[in-house]
């Protein structure tokens, strides 16, 4: 039998409108925004051709119809996210899928695969690496770690892991020669080596006013990793990191030309709500904030 029932998004939104009779905490809780969340509102009301909701100084109130329809809509939302809870319970435990941007895989995250294997009993690990994010998040990732948050992510549980700041640094080799008093002349001279965009090197020499330098002149790398590569073989001078260049700051194959830091990228990580209310989800976002969130403090 085909079901004439309205579309599950207006249901939504007029549950969590008439639970908190406001706007703007129904619009928090849905990650929506006021004129999404009413727009959705409206149209419920027209699929049915009444009344809903009176609008009285900020507050929603329920009509008769709405007071009706409510405890119905109540039940149907509890039903589909006690299922979706189940369904995500029942999804084998020892296997993970975490999407990753390339660079944070390749220099924090390959290395301690094993550690997760062993810490979490996993057996099977998917490590899936993107630059860029799709419009919807990827249903079949457990965990993703960006250094973007897409706009139109709906009901995703995010956190904030870190932000990450860099400083000018080469190989020792393009550098012996050069004075600590010369440094500007050296700067001034010396190919830019860049890491997926030329806007960190420009925020660095604006925030100094450091003038002679072209932002856009040198090569860019769509791979952070390949950067850091070319860096240490002294193409050039790079904007480093303490994250992802550690290796090679604490081994010497590069060295700082300057301690004046500027912002590079804020890291997240993510997962869908539902996938989060998984324990083993949850451990490992505290897994990841817990090793990788002290590296920024200590920079």
């Amino acid at each position: 039998m085909r079901r004439k029932v309205p579309p599950l998004n207006a249901v939504k939104a007029f549950e969590a409108v008439a639970r908190y009779e406001h706007l703007g905490r129904a619009s928090e809780e849905l990650c929506v925004s006021h004129s999404a969340l009413s727009q959705q509102v409206k149209h419920l009301e027209e699929w049915f051709g009444l009344d809903l909701f009176e609008r009285s100084a900020g507050r929603m109130l329920l009509t008769e119809q709405g007071q009706q329809l409510l405890p119905a809509c109540s039940k149907a939302m509890d039903i589909l996210h006690d299922a979706c809870l189940s369904l995500q319970e029942n999804k084998p435990t020892d296997r993970l899928v975490i999407q990753c941007e390339p660079t944070f895989a390749a220099k924090c995250l390959r290395g301690r695969l094993q550690e997760l294997r062993n810490r979490f009993n996993l057996k099977d690990i998917e490590l899936v690496t993107s630059h860029y994010l799709p419009p919807k998040f990827p249903h079949r990732v457990d965990l993703l770690i960006h250094y973007q948050r897409h706009p139109s992510w709906r009901e995703i549980h995010t956190t904030q892991l870190m932000d990450l700041y860099g400083f000018p640094a080469c190989s020792p080799q393009i550098l012996k020669d050069t004075e600590d008093n010369h440094i500007l002349d050296f700067l001034r001279n010396a190919h830019l080596v860049h890491g997926e965009d030329r806007e960190t090197w420009a925020a660095w020499l604006t925030r100094y006013k450091v003038e002679g330098i072209d932002s856009n002149s040198g090569t860019l790398y769509e791979d952070f990793s390949l950067a850091i590569e070319a860096a240490v073989e002294g193409e050039g001078v790079i904007i480093a990191d303490p994250l992802f260049c550690k290796k090679e700051l604490d081994s010497g194959l590069l060295t700082p030309i300057s301690d004046k830091k500027v912002f590079c990228v804020s890291y997240y990580i993510a997962s869908m709500n539902a996938v989060y209310q998984r324990p083993l989800i949850q451990q490992l976002h505290q897994w990841v904030l817990d090793t990788y969130s002290p590296l920024e403090k200590s920079a």
